[in-house]
């Protein structure tokens, strides 16, 4: 759901358990913060309270996850996995 959060040009809020986090740390796509709900509460006090902000981190959230995640790019990533073990790969006969 933060992928897609980012390709709809959103701001995130995570925690750091979640896997995405250091992506949405890096790309300053949204806001990483502790599991509390104080924590929780403050990061969404923080973007209601500075538009800009969230505007921001939005646009720099789908700049990334288009990037990262398009299907595209998902597909020339993957091709290019299985041109790395094609050539060892023998066939089997019965």
């Amino acid at each position: 759901a933060v992928a897609e959060a980012m390709m709809a040009g959103l701001p995130v809020i995570v925690t750091p358990e979640i896997q995405i986090s250091p992506e949405v740390a890096a790309a300053r796509a949204g806001l990483v913060v502790p599991g509390t709900s104080d924590a929780l509460a403050a990061a969404i006090v923080t973007l209601l309270t500075t538009p800009g902000l969230g505007r921001a981190m939005g646009d720099r959230g789908r700049a990334y996850a288009t990037c990262t995640y398009a299907w595209d790019e998902i597909a020339a990533k993957l091709a290019g996995a299985y041109s790395t073990i094609g050539p060892n790969v023998r066939e089997v006969t019965s």
